[in-house]
């Protein structure tokens, strides 16, 4: 890929402020926020219970403004663990059968026979995870999923965009909108930086939940 690198972005503040709520029943949550935003930022931290490649490759075009701005992805997934598989990370023992697992489902997902647009689908991914691009973390509970839905972006300025809501990365959740209701019924608030009452309020909190789940 040849990438134009030097130039700094900022995100179109009267844009994001006509919206402090998005639902698909009415917005076109790709082409009026993902997308957009994404072109504009340097990070995108996400929470997400469900991710599919599918939903990534939806959000495409702002991932490549995010690579043309050296950016980074950082999401948290959901993980299913059964009781025995909860006990053994708690205890700290000897887990790493269960991560030879969990590796063994992503070879077996890139190793089937595809379509063409499947195939690019894994290609674009495995890109992005071999060059630095994306990272991902398992966010695992005793019982029940881990189901959070939180994004945090930032731009070349240091202003940040907090969303929180509904909505999980996967096509469903973000082909949906008034003209192709066949999707998820998704909804989600968005706080930016720049709107310091609610940002202190609300999005300073989940930056730091964010934080700590990633670090720890």
């Amino acid at each position: 890929m040849n990438m134009d690198l030097s130039k700094k972005t900022s995100f179109n503040r009267n844009k994001i402020n006509d919206k402090c709520v998005f639902d698909t029943a009415e917005d076109n949550v790709l082409k009026d926020f993902y997308i957009p935003i994404l072109k504009d930022s340097v990070s995108y931290d996400g929470a997400v219970g469900f991710f599919s490649t599918y939903g990534l490759l939806r959000i495409l075009q702002g991932i490549e403004g995010l690579v043309k701005n050296k950016g980074k992805m950082r999401l948290l997934i959901g993980k299913p663990l059964t009781e025995e598989e909860y006990k053994v990370f708690e205890s700290k023992g000897n887990y790493e059968n269960i991560l030879l697992k969990w590796n063994s489902d992503w070879i077996e997902l890139f190793n089937q026979q595809f379509t063409n647009i499947n195939q690019y689908r894994l290609e674009i991914f495995s890109w992005l995870l071999r060059n630095n691009f994306l990272e991902i973390k398992y966010a695992a509970r005793r019982n029940g999923m881990y189901h959070k839905k939180i994004g945090i972006l930032k731009d070349g300025d240091g202003e940040v965009v907090v969303f929180s809501g509904s909505i999980n990365l996967t096509n469903n959740a973000l082909t949906s909108h008034s003209s192709n209701p066949d999707g998820n019924s998704e909804e989600f608030s968005v706080y930016p930086s720049w709107e310091k009452d609610e940002f202190k309020r609300h999005g300073k909190a989940k930056i730091e939940y964010f934080n700590k789940v990633w670090n720890g």
